[in-house]
């Protein structure tokens, strides 16, 4: 067992230490005859299985010290986050599947610089909070939130309500539904249900999930640009993921007066400014 857990490392170093052992062992019995090669293997196998201990130990130690990295970075943010909000109500989980507080920190920066009045928000949760109470701050605006999940939409409208935010968010049951851009076939939010014809000058993007097709968000500056201000802000969560990051670069060769920025989050934010 511990000879396959060294020959299936994945440490090169380990590898290239026990075939040298080999060696070294054929050599050594060669030269020293009184040795045997039982007792000289042995002591290299020792030596490797310490060594290959330490490897690993190192590696552990390495990807500890990089989550306790996170994690105050994340606690930074969410101090900063809450020292731009006055709290109504306990606000629900950050990170994980939520919202990760670096990100909602991009969103309410970027709210705080264009000052929407008509925000489309895809995927609704805990940054339809922020949002609203952000929009509450600077005296106007509402957010839409787009949701195909009814249960998890229905969640993120009772928080507002308990929060005293519902002048300035709404929740809307969008099931995904066949949308047709150019010869592809997307599934995307129903937006014969978005209520408002106001033009829309902020947009955030963290829905539907990317596991139903590729390029599975792209459909949301395709099908909301008619709708859209002539300066609009675009912020874009997951953008770490090859499939968000491809979505991003679609929308500029879409777009050509669009121009996008990347910020180092937890799982990597995007931001566009569409400009016409």
């Amino acid at each position: 067992m511990l000879i396959k857990k060294l020959l299936t490392t994945n440490d090169a170093a380990t590898l290239l230490l026990l075939l040298g052992g080999v060696f070294l062992t054929a050599g050594l019995t060669y030269v020293f005859p009184f040795l045997s090669v039982f007792t000289v293997g042995f002591g290299l196998f020792v030596f490797l299985l310490v060594y290959t201990f330490f490897l690993r130990t190192q590696r552990h130690l390495y990807a500890n010290a990089a989550a306790a990295a996170g994690l105050a970075r994340q606690t930074e943010a969410f101090q900063g986050l809450m020292s731009m909000i006055d709290l109504r109500a306990p606000l629900p989980p950050t990170g994980g599947w939520a919202a990760s507080p670096d990100y909602l920190n991009v969103i309410v920066e970027n709210l705080l610089r264009y000052r929407p009045r008509t925000v489309i928000e895809c995927g609704s949760g805990v940054s339809t909070l922020i949002t609203a109470y952000i929009l509450e701050k600077i005296g106007g605006g509402k957010i839409y939130s787009l949701d195909h999940e009814q249960k998890f939409g229905q969640q993120t409208a009772e928080l507002l309500q308990l929060h005293g935010l519902t002048d300035y968010a709404e929740v809307i049951y969008a099931p995904l539904t066949t949308h047709h851009i150019g010869d592809k076939t997307y599934q995307w939010y129903d937006l014969s249900r978005l209520p408002t014809t106001a033009p829309i000058d902020f947009i955030t993007v963290d829905g539907p999930p990317i596991t139903l097709q590729k390029n599975a968000r792209y459909p949301a500056l395709p099908l909301l640009s008619a709708r859209c201000a002539d300066r609009v802000c675009v912020v874009i969560d997951d953008f770490n993921r090859p499939d968000d990051a491809a979505t991003g670069q679609m929308w500029l060769r879409e777009f050509s007066y669009a121009a996008l920025t990347e910020i180092a989050t937890e799982k990597g934010t995007g931001v566009m400014i569409l400009k016409r």
